[in-house]
């Protein structure tokens, strides 16, 4: 993405650490993003801005949110197989799967990193003696996890309320003191309240912090949401779907009241709060991408999978537990083929726009001079035009920029100006039109038609 090759190439990462150490701490920016930001930086500097390199590394932090889903799974008391059929369900969902495919989504793997760190640090601790020493580890180990999640974006504000109604849920069933076991988290709280104090002031402004976080439409992304948790092309049946698994597990909620010692109910009472908190703030937004689900869809995939595991374990109760195992698995590898076809199908047609641009490209570059006098303006009707706000522009203004495009950085690009529907050409711009496919039909400069697509 365009925005990642401006953070790579950023000033040296030794004299930019303690201007990202006390942006963190005075919180002087409406955006949460000083720790993603300089770790780009930082990346682009260490890897010599090597392709490569850089994307193993941001493949690999998602391999690692994946091992801490898993051992937070199973520090909830889940069982190993469904603990790994609710890691298979997020990994091959399409939040994940874009989440995977753009490197500018640096800002939510370590939100991601940060927050899945923090629960698994608590949930342990709440399984073991609360001694002076590890109520100051934990302390000390989850204001720092909360430090870097919040400081990379605002998708991990969930984390700390989550923390919180854990430990009451906890506290609850075992009938301890909540106050007692609330102190491992007396400078997380002490932070967060500090950091929402200070965001909240950013968000007065209605330019700066609301026009990239909150100001969306939530009925938009509702309907775009719904579907990508649900995989269900039609939104009218992701928003069934999300209503009725939310429901069941808010029956577990209820069933976490009465029955305080079986631990499912706690796991769905916990994983039902994480869904709900951390698909808050994305209904909200600005942009509606799948990767915005990606945390969400953690918890609502580990939800769905320990309710069939409750359906399965109560309704053939009368089968072996070898059988039941069986019957649960066929019901989450049929859900699980569903859910990679749709994401894969998302993909390749995602690829095969990509490579159609990149087909017109070289047309662009013989008719439109490398210095480029004047500003491009792009007409993309329908899906095309959402794909290519996307990765498309990228593309091109990789391709356009110089010969050596694969290291230019976009700040040198000329302004790019893109138009679904628009005006016909006019003189001042280079207007290029292009069809539903994403294919290439016309290049005016000013006035004049300069290339047209052969019919």
């Amino acid at each position: 993405m365009s925005e990642f090759r401006d953070w790579i190439h950023q000033n040296n990462s030794l004299s930019t650490f303690g201007s990202m150490i006390e942006r963190i701490v005075f919180r002087d920016q409406p955006f949460s993003r000083p720790f993603s930001l300089w770790l780009a930086g930082a990346l682009g500097e260490w890897t010599g801005r090597n392709t490569l390199l850089m994307n193993g590394i941001l493949i690999a932090m998602v391999l690692a949110a994946g091992g801490l889903i898993y051992a937070l799974l199973r520090s909830m008391q889940m069982p190993r197989h469904v603990a790994a059929a609710a890691l298979l369900l997020w990994g091959t969902s399409t939040p994940a799967f874009d989440l995977l495919c753009w490197q500018a989504t640096i800002h939510d793997r370590i939100s991601l990193l940060g927050g899945l760190s923090a629960l698994l640090l608590v949930n342990r601790a709440l399984q073991r003696d609360l001694t002076p020493t590890r109520i100051l580890l934990v302390n000390l180990g989850c204001t720092v996890s909360i430090m870097l999640a919040f400081n990379s974006k605002e998708s991990s504000w969930y984390t700390l309320p989550g923390l919180v109604c854990m430990v009451a849920l906890w506290t609850w069933q075992r009938q301890e003191s909540l106050l007692r076991y609330l102190s491992i988290l007396a400078l997380p709280i002490l932070y967060g309240l500090y950091y929402f104090v200070r965001s909240a002031l950013h968000l007065q402004d209605p330019v700066s912090g609301r026009d990239h976080g909150l100001a969306g439409s939530f009925k938009f992304n509702l309907w775009h949401h719904t579907r990508d948790l649900t995989t269900l092309n039609y939104s009218e049946g992701g928003l069934l779907t999300l209503s009725i698994i939310l429901a069941a597990g808010g029956v577990l909620l209820i069933q976490q009241m009465r029955r305080r010692q079986d631990p499912s109910y706690y796991t769905g009472a916990v994983l039902l709060l994480l869904t709900l908190g951390s698909g808050t703030l994305p209904m909200f937004a600005v942009y509606a991408p799948p990767y915005y689900m990606a945390i969400p869809m953690v918890f609502f995939a580990a939800l769905c999978v320990l309710l069939v595991h409750v359906f399965v374990s109560i309704s053939l109760r009368w089968l072996s537990p070898k059988y039941r195992t069986s019957v649960f698995c066929l019901l989450l590898l049929t859900l699980t083929v569903m859910q990679t076809g749709r994401s894969i199908t998302g993909y390749i047609e995602m690829k095969k726009q990509h490579n159609t641009i990149c087909k017109t490209l070289p047309i662009l570059r013989a008719h439109i001079p490398a210095d480029r006098p004047l500003p491009m303006r792009f007409h993309i009707p329908g899906l095309a035009a959402r794909f290519f706000e996307g990765t498309g522009q990228t593309v091109a203004e990789l391709f356009l920029a110089a010969p050596n495009f694969a290291t230019w950085p976009s700040r040198h690009i000329e302004a790019i100006f893109l138009c679904r529907t628009g005006p016909k050409p006019e003189s001042g711009y280079y207007t290029i039109f292009y069809d539903s496919n994403a294919d290439l039909k016309q290049v005016w400069s000013g006035t004049d038609l300069v290339w047209q697509r052969p019919e």
